[in-house]
């Protein structure tokens, strides 16, 4: 039984930090919320729910597909609403109502922070 839970852990580990990062989140840098949810085993979206420029929203900002235990950081691409440009990201929970996402395209590196978002506005409004 030991030896089950001693095998297990690491994964119960990525389990619960996984979703985390579900949810609404507020990018400030780009006046958006973006949803981010599970896409299959391992994999997480952020797809951009409202933005100032309604012609991103419905477009995914972020796609993860790899956990790094050691870092505790998510990997994967962020994708520019503007251009479609891709650019290697990690992500890691800075606390439970921050995300921090940086980007790196050749010697160029941006970090962001995302916050919580409290609830969703309507568009209709």
């Amino acid at each position: 039984m030991i030896i089950w839970l001693l095998i297990l852990t690491p994964f119960l580990r990525f389990v619960d930090d996984s979703k985390k990062i579900e949810g609404l989140w507020y990018a400030e840098h780009m006046q958006s919320v973006i949803l981010i949810q599970s896409v299959g085993k391992n994999s997480w979206e952020g797809v951009i729910k409202e933005a100032e420029k309604s012609e991103w929203i419905g477009k995914v900002l972020i796609s993860l597909t790899n956990y790094d235990e050691k870092k505790q950081e998510w990997i994967g691409v962020l994708v520019l609403p503007k251009t479609g440009m891709t650019i290697s990201s990690t992500l890691h929970i800075k606390d439970d109502e921050t995300l921090e996402i940086v980007g790196k395209k050749f010697f160029i590196t941006k970090t962001y922070e995302w916050k919580r978002a409290k609830e969703q506005k309507s568009t209709n409004e």
